[in-house]
């Protein structure tokens, strides 16, 4: 029973690792993307004469680069999403396995039965 839930504790773990990695993912990626916005908007205005931040801001939206990097910060948020599924999972599991001890305790002890 120790190791059964040993493993159920190792693989909340190993989720709680994914999580975590994910996290600091999505927080580098989340940087990035504002350090080559910010490229963006002083190439628009030294290379292509946008004075107004809107247009600077026009101009670094319509960049590829800028789109990628958005597309890779949705992709981070869905493994996010995906992993907190995950661990409700794993902690759903946990409390169904934990419930089914008792339940099997309780019956052993209403039949007499010891171990």
């Amino acid at each position: 029973m120790e190791e059964v839930r040993e493993n159920w504790m190792q693989l909340m773990r190993d989720v709680g690792k994914l999580y975590e990695r994910a996290e600091q993912e999505l927080h580098v990626a989340d940087a990035d993307l504002k350090r080559i916005i910010a490229k963006k908007q002083v190439e628009a205005e030294a290379q292509h004469g946008c004075k107004t931040a809107v247009s600077q801001q026009r101009f670094a939206d319509n960049d590829d680069e800028v789109y990628k990097g958005r597309l890779r910060i949705g992709s981070l948020k869905g493994r996010i999403q995906f992993l907190k599924c995950e661990i409700k999972a794993v902690d759903i599991g946990f409390e169904t396995w934990r419930t089914d001890q008792v339940s099997r305790r309780e019956e052993m002890k209403a039949y007499g039965v010891t171990k």
